[in-house]
């Protein structure tokens, strides 16, 4: 039989398809002692999971929460970068990125670059040049022509209270006149000025390689950093620009005032700023000087000189060319195709002292004169023809001789 003991609940619809035949050796034990499961699915998968499962199963899920949709069909294995950045940039800065990016700003930075650049460079440029510090006249100096000066941070920074550079017993660093800094400040807290440069500006007030010179433009430009108190505003610090055309005996005269504005300066305190343009007037020396006097709160100095107690003033000398262009050591190029209309009504003081090498071909009159003098020569030739006459002077001799 089946079973040793008839089932006492006979299912009470007998098999679809019941077996053709029965076991012939039926198992002499169960085929598990434990079932798979102690509740069996109530509705089994119409399908299989696999077609093919795997021969080596995994011992863990590969995740607890997989995504229904993978990131890709073809991952890479090589990732681009070992840290992915966690805020990625919309569009690359370059296509072409540099390997060796500048660790200093140009002494000179183009405001814009040209869309049209000239076919032959001018031979009028100048330099840009970098200050050194003159011990005789106390502040940074550029003794050459140039189309701009710079005096850089190594020169500048910090202020006579905190240690700045080249600074003197008397705590009047980088002034050419005495004037000292205010007593009091800190670096990287209260105000100080970083650099400090002087440029040559075009008609249009932008900077170009022409020479700083008499009669030309310049504009201040000066790095500083501002005493932004708690709420990060550096409002109540200005910076008045001065330019004096004398060295020896400076005359300061402000260019103007910048009053530093929320948002001009970075979260450290530091701001870039230029004045306006002025004219290089003429002058009795060929070294001229600006002057940055940065302050907090008050207004400009009568003297061009804050001090008190947190001010930092810092000059800067320079050289400027003459109003005058040398001459020109090449012939134009494109010459007059036409005389002029306007000849000179004076002859010249050097006439030639050379007859023409090419006289007329023709001679001066066509025709004798038909009406000669009634007068001899008062100045008779004084030597005879070289050349005599053909003929006699009168082809027949007189019929009336003279009477004795």
């Amino acid at each position: 039989p089946t079973s040793g003991s008839p089932t006492t609940s006979p299912t009470p619809s007998p098999s679809s398809k019941p077996t053709v035949a029965p076991s012939v050796s039926p198992s002499a034990s169960p085929t598990t002692r434990s079932p798979t499961t102690s509740s069996p699915s109530r509705s089994p998968t119409l399908k299989p999971v696999t077609d093919s499962p795997s021969a080596s199963p995994s011992g863990k899920p590969t995740t607890g929460n997989p995504s229904s949709s993978p990131v890709t069909k073809s991952p890479s294995s090589s990732p681009v970068t070992p840290s992915p950045s966690s805020s990625p940039s919309m569009k690359p800065t370059t296509l072409s990125p540099t390997s060796q990016p500048s660790r200093g700003p140009s002494a000179s930075p183009t405001s814009q670059p040209t869309t049209s650049p000239t076919s032959r460079p001018t031979t009028s440029s100048a330099p840009a040049l970098e200050a050194t510090f003159d011990i005789d006249i106390t502040a940074p100096k550029c003794g050459e022509i140039s189309s701009s000066c710079t005096a850089t941070s190594d020169l500048l920074i910090g202020t006579a209270a905190n240690d700045e550079p080249n600074q003197g017993d008397d705590k009047s660093s980088n002034t050419i006149d005495g004037c000292q800094d205010g007593s009091n400040g800190s670096y990287g807290t209260d105000e100080s000025i970083e650099w400090l440069r002087i440029v040559s500006v075009d008609p249009e007030d932008q900077p170009w390689d022409l020479p700083l010179k008499v009669g030309g433009k310049a504009k201040i430009l000066v790095g500083l950093h501002a005493y932004t108190g708690n709420n990060g505003d550096p409002s109540q610090d200005y910076a008045d620009f001065y330019y004096s055309s004398d060295v020896d005996e400076p005359t300061w005269e402000l260019i103007g005032t910048k009053r530093l504005l929320v948002g001009e300066v970075d979260n450290a305190g530091f701001g870039d700023f230029e004045s306006v343009s002025f004219d290089i007037t003429e002058g009795t020396q060929s070294m001229r000087a600006i002057r940055v006097d940065f302050r907090y709160q008050g207004g400009p100095s009568e003297d061009a000189c804050t001090g008190g107690s947190w001010a930092d003033t810092d000059d800067l000398v320079f050289f400027v060319a003459p109003a005058t262009a040398p001459p020109t050591s090449l012939p134009t190029l494109n010459p007059t195709n036409f005389p002029t209309n306007n000849p000179t009504n004076v002859p010249s003081n050097n006439p030639t002292n050379l007859p023409s090498s090419l006289p007329t071909a023709m001679p001066v009159t066509s025709s004798p004169t038909t009406s000669p003098t009634p007068l001899p020569s008062s100045k008779p030739t004084d030597a005879p023809s070289v050349s005599p006459s053909s003929g006699p002077t009168t082809s027949d001799p007189s019929t009336s001789p003279t009477s004795s």
